[in-house]
């Protein structure tokens, strides 16, 4: 659990405690792509949820707000893509 100010986006709580990659895809934002050595791959990806749904905007787009639960994931494609059907 972190207290974080107002108005902070969930990739700057994110770099407090982890070394993060990622790529910035321009009008899309800021996609991980590695955490703390764990680099997706042709088979799986970095999902993040917030209070357990998918997010909705990149890392940097998304704003942590009062008593949210995020939450970061490393998925096989297949079982990413059971998310955006």
């Amino acid at each position: 659990m972190y207290d974080v100010p107002p108005g902070t986006d969930v990739l700057s709580v994110l770099k407090t405690e982890h070394d993060v990659s990622g790529k910035e895809y321009a009008g899309m934002g800021f996609f991980i792509t590695e955490i703390d050595g764990v680099k997706q791959d042709e088979g799986h990806s970095w999902l993040f949820f917030v209070n357990g749904k998918p997010a909705s905007a990149s890392v940097d787009n998304t704003i942590v707000e009062e008593d949210v639960q995020i939450e970061f994931r490393f998925l096989s494609n297949d079982e990413a893509m059971k998310y955006f059907k």
